[in-house]
């Protein structure tokens, strides 16, 4: 996981993101600045200044005397973030550009996703599926922002594949590949609200 020396922080983060998107990084887990920057290769305050940011959006607590932790949240908290990714993803799919490549990449990724047999490689494609839903959208900190909250939500998301939740979402995302192929953004986006809503309503079912 070494990582090139440019723009350290910005890259400390996004390989911190992508650690906890590849399940790598458990919620509740402390973080060691010195682990880090030596699996990093870089030195101890680019790691502090990421783990700052991503304290600062949610993703990380700061325990006094103690040190960073990927934190844990509640269900209030995550029913707040279930409805700002509902609303964000909906706009971006309101505002996007969809090619007949993008199209047929959400088909594959869908085939792959009924396939897939781990819940880990589910939500793995899961993952790629929603990324490519506003791949042709232009608004990149709208996108960034998106890529921190749903990286909050990771470990429901995670035990949500476990569950036979998994063949009601393979049918949302079925039904909004078809409204974006019929050029219906409006009738894809409520479809879109009604998938995340799947999540929530299983967090508080299984009170993770």
């Amino acid at each position: 996981m070494i990582i090139q020396k440019i723009s350290f922080r910005d890259q400390v983060k996004d390989l911190l993101i992508q650690e906890i998107i590849d399940g790598n990084i458990l919620t509740g887990q402390k973080l060691s600045l010195v682990e880090l920057s030596k699996k990093m290769g870089v030195s101890v305050t680019p790691v502090r200044e990421a783990l700052t940011q991503l304290q600062e959006s949610g993703i990380i607590t700061y325990k006094l005397n103690q040190g960073f932790y990927i934190k844990k949240i509640n269900p209030t908290e995550a029913k707040d973030i279930y409805e700002v990714i509902s609303y964000l993803e909906g706009l971006a799919i309101k505002q996007s550009v969809f090619t007949t490549q993008i199209i047929t990449d959400l088909k594959e990724l869908q085939k792959d996703l009924q396939r897939t047999m781990t819940p880990l490689e589910r939500q793995k494609i899961d993952y790629k599926f929603h990324n490519t839903l506003i791949q042709g959208y232009s608004n990149e900190n709208i996108k960034s922002v998106l890529e921190n909250l749903k990286a909050t939500v990771y470990i429901i998301e995670l035990e949500y594949m476990k569950t036979d939740y998994v063949n009601i979402s393979n049918t949302t995302h079925l039904n909004i590949i078809k409204l974006i192929e019929n050029k219906k953004a409006n009738e894809a986006c409520k479809e879109l609200q009604e998938h995340w809503k799947l999540s929530y309503d299983f967090l508080k079912k299984c009170e993770l």
